[in-house]
Order: structure tokens, then C-alpha cells, then sequence
């Protein structure tokens, strides 16, 4: 029990800044390149409506990403199931490698 707790403050943590580092590293190599291709200025898109269609904007911009998300990551779970070998790949509630023979 106390090693699963570990576990997942040590994968938390890597993850955390895995991820931080990761999005400095993509931010670096995007402005190397001549910056993003496509930019959304939500202050701006947002200034333009009012009352309820603001409220609707600002829920599209939060729930479609997320739903996206989801989508893709059903799907991948799901083919998961019919090929072994994505089972492989990095179990993202320990943070470890696991093998198939260990699921």
C-alpha cells in the first residue's frame, strides 16, 4: 500500500514536470520555426459577445477539448484490447512500463 503511494507522488511529480519541461521544449522549438500556425485570441473572441453567448463560448472553449480528448483517448483504449502490444506503452496510473504478461 505504502509503495503504491510512492509510486504515484514520485509518477505525479515526474509527470508534472515532464510536462512543463516538455511544453517549454515545444514552445522554444515553435518560435524557432516562426511561431504558431494558427492563433485563437480568446480575450478577443470572448469581448465580442455578451450575456448568455459569452457563457456559450466559454463553455465550447472548455468542454470541446475535453470531450476531443475523450474521444481519442476511448479509442485508444479501446485498441488496446485488440492489439497487445499497445499494452506496452507507458500504464498512466503508475507511470510505469508494463509488460502484457504483468496486466
Amino acid at each position: 500500500m505504502l509503495t503504491n503511494i510512492k509510486l504515484s507522488l514520485i509518477s505525479f511529480t515526474f509527470n508534472f514536470f515532464a510536462v512543463f519541461f516538455l511544453g517549454m521544449l515545444i514552445t522554444k522549438i515553435v518560435s524557432i520555426f516562426g511561431g504558431p500556425w494558427i492563433k485563437a485570441d480568446l480575450s478577443s473572441i470572448l469581448a465580442n459577445h455578451h450575456g448568455i453567448s459569452k457563457l456559450l463560448m466559454a463553455a465550447v472553449f472548455i468542454f470541446v477539448p475535453l470531450f476531443a480528448f475523450d474521444f481519442f483517448y476511448y479509442w485508444f483504449h479501446r485498441s488496446q484490447h485488440t492489439m497487445p502490444w499497445l499494452w506496452i506503452l507507458p500504464n498512466t496510473t503508475t507511470g510505469l512500463f508494463l509488460s502484457p504478461l504483468e496486466n
